[in-house]
């Protein structure tokens, strides 16, 4: 079934294309069906009923025509752009559509920018409005009017529209290019964080039967626990650096050490304190 289109430009919608046809002829599932979710592969339409026929209004809108596309592609785009152009023939039992009710035309084909796909207008009739020929006719046209800059990929397409063209099979061809030009992103890796051991110390107050032997401090443990009853400093990461370069310089830090008395027996409470006033921390 040949339906004729008219075109029409608003100021406002821009161009769209207009189609009537009988009513009788309506394809109700798949009209029903891509009027509530609507195929991204699909010029955008509306409809109304007009003196016993179905009035069709194309809004072609931004589309581009896919004629006025880039003549020349990378291999991956290349063979994307054959995708977009077939897929929906393939897929389109899935909204109850039929293959030979798109409008198989090298010159209503059009390109959504935002979306990268290749949109088609589609008659939801009983009556088909293409055919196998149409659609070789179709696909030899968009051949002859672009390129790609892989001769061995091109010379396959070429060979495979002039023999027994089968869209099935011609995509088939085309995955792997698709497939092979995606190059997987690196996987990232981070080194382990290097934690301050001030950060992961022990409370500053712990309880304990036994206690610890009394520490010492010669300046070589920054970060000692301390025995019940003592506070503990932790210095950040950061001033710890500056104040181990100090020591260097022996003029930020200094610490006085006692010298050590003959080991006598004493109560617990008496070492305690006797620990604490040890230690006298300038800075």
């Amino acid at each position: 079934m040949i339906y004729e289109f008219q075109s029409k430009n608003d100021f406002s919608a821009g161009a769209s294309l207009i189609v009537n046809i009988p009513q009788q002829e309506l394809d109700k599932n798949a009209l029903y069906t891509i009027s509530a979710d609507k195929p991204e592969f699909i010029v955008p339409f509306r409809y109304r009923s007009v003196d016993g026929e179905i009035e069709f209004v194309y809004q072609i809108g931004s589309l581009s025509p896919l004629q006025f596309l880039p003549a020349s592609y990378l291999a991956k785009e290349y063979a994307q752009l054959w995708l977009s152009i077939l897929g929906p023939l393939l897929e389109c039992g899935d909204w109850f559509m039929k293959p030979y009710s798109f409008v198989l035309s090298s010159q209503q084909l059009y390109y959504d920018e935002n979306k990268k796909t290749v949109c088609y207008v589609y008659i939801p009739s009983n009556q088909d409005c293409s055919d196998c020929d149409t659609l070789k006719e179709m696909v030899a046209e968009v051949a002859s009017s672009i390129s790609v800059d892989d001769s061995c990929l091109e010379n396959k397409v070429l060979r495979m529209i002039m023999k027994d063209f089968n869209p099935k099979d011609f995509l088939q061809m085309l995955r792997p290019y698709v497939i092979e030009s995606a190059q997987p992103a690196a996987p990232t890796t981070f080194p382990a964080p290097v934690l301050p051991v001030s950060e992961s110390v022990s409370p500053a107050y712990t309880q304990s039967d036994n206690p610890s032997p009394e520490p010492t401090f010669d300046g070589s443990n920054e970060n000692a626990i301390h025995s019940q009853g003592e506070i503990i400093i932790n210095i950040p990461a950061d001033k710890k650096t500056q104040k181990n370069e100090a020591i260097n310089d022996n003029s930020l830090l200094m610490r006085i050490k006692e010298p050590k008395k003959p080991k006598t027996k004493e109560s617990f409470i008496s070492r305690v304190k006797r620990a604490a006033q040890q230690e006298v921390i300038i800075g």
